[in-house]
């Protein structure tokens, strides 16, 4: 969200379900101030009493009528929340809802209108996708350990007699959030066919005025884009079974299905490989304990995923406050009070290119590449020419011969990372980043020194080494398709994914860093509305314009499949693979800092000393960790004035 200089100014309304936010609007570093509406009175009294808060209100629109706020939490009935939307946007100021957004497409409809005639940000705060569960679940996804997942499963099941009347016969299915939303987000996609089926015969006293026949409605959908199916049951009337909010994910490698009761832990299955003589792959089940992920919250939040004292030097004020939904508030809390810095539109993926006529003239069949690191020592032996005075005329490979946003990828190699891009600190002084820096110094002696190679490299400008033929193999991204295509059609070339791990790796594998273009605006930009309205184009329709001239890859997932018309046969089946590499659970995303420019100019230059043996790779990883922290230090220091 775009804030003030002193913080966010935020209003919650609605304060049944709404006190459960209040502590952590009120601890959160950038909240300025916070107000309560509810139009119970006592209500009110009681929750300013109780967090000390002076700024309250009774009804909705004197907060729409003033200009004092930044933004509006709305928490209130459900039948309220379209219209509370839409006043909240029109009066100027950014909104977030409890869910369900709403309940017709109408309402969905003029939210959406809503938010884009006003410019502002709405969030609905869907709980279940930042519940400790499911943020164990992604990590296992994004690690690779799922494997493709075959079928997801979603529960809610709650009894609501004795709830307030405008909750009497509430059709299940209008409030599937809960249930479904884990779901889109570990298939990274959405629903684009449903059979839905009510079961059982309401009672007529719980049918309120909702025209529902059903206590519980059960519903399987087809998922965009994949094979996968999710089946979702919702139940809130007559069904025998404790509270539920619940989600399962069944995958070729490890499955994991929520606890039967409160007191127990979730289990994740493990298929195990099949033996000689057995029928069937057997699969171990293991109560697994949830962790927390509080540390990637503020300090200050931090605490609040968990049900603890306000605050524990006040007698006064040491009530229990967190923990709710899973500890899902304070994340909902931290994305809407956050701060965007920029967008992507572009992303890269890398892979190997090698030249087979190259290969073929080497002795070496042109149609396998390297598979292993010994291979690809071997094959820049072989591949490797000298004139009579021992000068490099052909290079067969050099780790930092490439695309220069590849520099990296000897780090990746051993799962190891310059930066922690969840929490937004350097990581440059890794012992995995020094092994890999080392072995790149090392590979610089075995092929006549770095100053002997780099004067080789220095004779070429750009990728014309690779196109020139002069180099046999070299990383780079998908949009090299291109430049091969236009400029040097007639070079026949390779492109596979070198998912291979040093032999000395200390860490699983890292497919590669999907980095690429973001756009920004700037401090003090004299057109911030009309900046941010050409950054929402471009991410969405001009990235697509771009992906098919030029042949990038979208940052969005919703455009993974669209085709570089650009390319023709077979430099778009080439294409494929880095989208594939998209796809992977295993990449990490480069995300930028505010010390970029630096950053790459001090690696480049750290890196350097390092091959020429001037410096050890422990030291300068070390220097360049201490020089980037340093202006890291002092860029947020700016920041945060």
């Amino acid at each position: 969200m775009m804030t003030k200089t002193n913080g966010v100014r935020i209003a919650v309304v609605g304060l049944g379900f709404g006190e459960d936010f209040v502590p952590l609007y009120l601890q959160h570093p950038d909240v300025e101030y916070v107000a309560i509406c509810d139009m119970n009175e006592t209500r009110v009294t009681a929750v300013g009493d109780k967090f000390g808060i002076t700024r309250r209100y009774t009804h909705i629109e004197d907060i729409f009528a003033t200009d004092e706020y930044d933004a509006v939490h709305i928490l209130t009935p459900v039948s309220f929340h379209a219209e509370h939307v839409c006043a909240v946007l029109a009066s100027g100021k950014h909104c977030a809802s409890a869910v369900p957004m709403a309940t017709s497409i109408e309402d969905v409809k003029r939210i959406i209108a809503a938010q884009r005639q006003a410019n502002k940000n709405y969030m609905m705060m869907e709980t279940s996708v930042y519940t400790r569960e499911f943020l164990y679940v992604k990590q296992l996804q994004d690690e690779g350990a799922l494997g493709p997942i075959t079928f997801l499963r979603g529960a809610h099941i709650q009894d609501l007699e004795g709830y307030p009347s405008y909750w009497q016969g509430y059709p299940p299915m209008h409030y599937i959030t809960h249930a479904l939303s884990p779901l889109l987000a570990l298939a990274g996609t959405n629903a684009s066919k449903v059979h839905c089926f009510g079961s059982g015969e309401l009672r007529p006293d719980l049918r309120g005025s909702f025209e529902n026949a059903y206590p519980l409605e059960t519903a399987l959908f087809r998922l965009q884009h994949t094979q996968l199916a999710a089946e979702i049951t919702m139940s809130f009337f007559q069904t025998a079974r404790s509270y539920m909010e619940s989600f399962a994910v069944y995958g070729e490698r490890q499955s994991f299905e929520w606890e039967q009761l409160d007191n127990e832990d979730p289990v994740l299955f493990t298929l195990q490989p099949i033996r000689a003589g057995q029928r069937g792959r057997h699969a171990t089940a293991t109560r697994v304990h949830i962790p927390d992920f509080a540390e990637r919250l503020p300090r200050e939040i931090a605490r609040f995923t968990q049900w603890v004292p306000y605050d524990e030097t006040d007698a006064q004020r040491s009530f229990r406050v967190g923990g709710g939904h899973g500890g899902a508030h304070p994340y909902l809390v931290h994305e809407f009070n956050g701060h965007i810095y920029c967008i992507p539109y572009v992303y890269d993926s890398f892979a190997l290119f090698w030249n087979k006529d190259l290969f073929k003239a080497a002795g070496l069949d042109p149609n396998k590449p390297p598979t292993t690191w010994a291979e690809l020592e071997t094959y820049t032996q072989k591949l490797t020419k000298r004139d009579s005075k021992g000068a490099i005329t052909q290079l067969g490979f050099a780790p930092w011969i490439g695309s220069t946003s590849a520099a990296e990828w000897p780090m990746w190699a051993d799962g190891s990372q310059m930066w922690n891009y969840q929490t937004g600190t350097p990581t440059m002084d890794q012992a995995g980043n020094a092994a890999a820096l080392q072995w790149e110094v090392d590979w610089a002696k075995k092929f006549g020194g770095y100053d002997q190679l780099q004067r080789f490299n220095s004779s070429f400008s750009g990728n014309t080494n690779f196109l020139g033929q002069k180099v046999a193999m070299w990383v780079g991204e998908s949009y090299y398709l291109s430049s091969l295509q236009q400029f040097e059609p007639n070079v026949n070339f390779g492109v596979a994914s070198f998912g291979v791990p040093r032999p000395d790796a200390s860490h699983p594998y890292i497919n590669g860093s999907v980095d690429g273009n973001m756009l920004a605006i700037p401090t003090g930009s004299k057109h911030p509305d009309q900046a941010w309205k050409f950054i929402e184009w471009n991410a969405t329709t001009g990235v697509r314009d771009w992906v098919t001239r030029e042949g990038d890859l979208s940052a969005r997932k919703a455009d993974i499949t669209v085709q570089p018309t650009v390319l023709k046969e077979p430099y778009r089946s080439d294409y494929k693979i880095f989208a594939d590499l998209l796809r992977g659970s295993n990449i990490f995303y480069n995300q930028g800092s505010p010390v970029d420019l630096y950053y790459y100019t001090e690696r480049d230059n750290q890196f350097d000393l390092a091959r020429r043996g001037a410096k050890s790779p422990e030291q300068a990883l070390k220097d360049l960790q201490t020089g980037v922290q340093a202006q890291l230090t002092k860029a947020l220091a700016h920041y945060h004035g």
